[in-house]
């Protein structure tokens, strides 16, 4: 039996987001900033082999959740092999991907055949002209498209990840409550967090949780808490009365959660990150070249025992992470 990690707080680590790139093919206004970023070269990354070796490791942690990020993870080369060998790992529970959806037509029906679990698909609004606003391309067509395959090839569950900017899209919140509800889909709410983007200013847009849940309750739906989601990490969910999908609210500045974090994520580059608004990182990729693989998990045992207790964005004080969103894998 793996051992189980902790942290100095007690919090039971049992997740990994690992970033496979910082290459987008989109440039959301809340992730990108706008003079861009100096792109990582291919031997910057990890490769596939170090990735596996070094999820060996957490497995044997007892880390069994895993889900691969950007950037888009869809941009990389060989993914589909990648996610075939993760699948494969003796204790792996779970494995998922985030992706913005664009290339799912394309790969969906490979990541299902090679093991991949469950897919989050980041969408922000359903008006192509928004759409475009907010990623800078007219793409909302794939988006769609590769939902709809998702659903078809049986992904359990297929969760919309919608980041809400008032005064942009949060107009559109019960129309996503609404798909939802029609399609069978966990709709997560996502609060803009002061994150380095392109919107520097990010109070002015930020709506909080119990706004939210006003808007919805406002259309006379009924609400009710909902448990047991697959895979549910920090979000609430609630269930419009009669409808088979529910929506979800992940809330890290009204109700933060910092107390149940259970995850630690890996920049492509090989990057430790403790949490994500912390800027606190520890080099992976020098360690597994140098080390055995139980070397490498005793330095992992070690070093996650110092993860902050939280990330303090409440505070005036609070610095930004030194890498904006599509760096570290968010």
């Amino acid at each position: 039996m793996p051992e189980k990690l902790f942290d100095q707080y007690g919090r039971r680590i049992d997740t990994l987001r690992i970033s496979l790139t910082d290459r987008c093919n989109l440039r959301c206004l809340y992730c990108m900033p706008a003079e861009g970023l100096p792109l990582s070269s291919r031997s910057e990354l990890l490769s596939f082999e170090e990735i596996i070796r070094l999820v060996r490791s957490f497995i044997g942690l007892g880390v069994d959740n895993i889900k691969l990020t950007g950037g888009e993870p869809l941009v990389r080369k060989g993914v589909v092999d990648l996610v075939k060998g993760l699948s494969e790992l003796s204790g792996l529970k779970d494995l998922g991907l985030t992706t913005n959806g664009v290339l799912l037509p394309f790969y969906a029906e490979d990541l299902k055949k090679a093991g991949l679990k469950r897919i989050n698909i980041s969408l922000d609004t359903l008006q192509k002209e928004k759409f475009k606003v907010l990623t800078g391309r007219d793409q909302i067509a794939e988006v769609l498209a590769g939902i709809e395959l998702a659903l078809r090839l049986g992904f359990n569950p297929v969760k919309l990840n919608t980041v809400l900017l008032k005064g942009l899209n949060d107009d559109e919140i019960n129309d996503f409550v609404n798909l939802a509800g029609r399609r069978n889909l966990l709709v997560r709410f996502i609060e803009f967090m002061p994150t380095d983007n392109r919107l520097p200013d990010w109070d002015k847009y930020f709506i909080g949780r119990d706004k939210v849940l006003a808007r919805i309750k406002e259309t006379g739906n009924l609400v009710s808490e909902e448990t047991g989601i697959v895979g549910c990490g920090p979000a609430e969910y609630f269930r419009i009365q009669g409808q088979p999908g529910c929506f979800g609210i992940i809330s890290p500045l009204s109700r933060p959660f910092c107390r149940t974090c259970n995850r630690v994520r890996v920049t492509a580059k090989g990057e430790l990150i403790l949490c994500l608004h912390q800027n606190l990182s520890f080099n992976l990729k020098d360690l597994g070249k140098n080390c055995s693989e139980e070397e490498v998990a005793s330095f992992l045992r070690k070093t996650i025992r110092n993860k902050p207790a939280g990330h303090h964005l409440n505070s005036l004080s609070a610095s930004r992470p030194l890498s904006a969103m599509c760096q570290i894998g968010g």
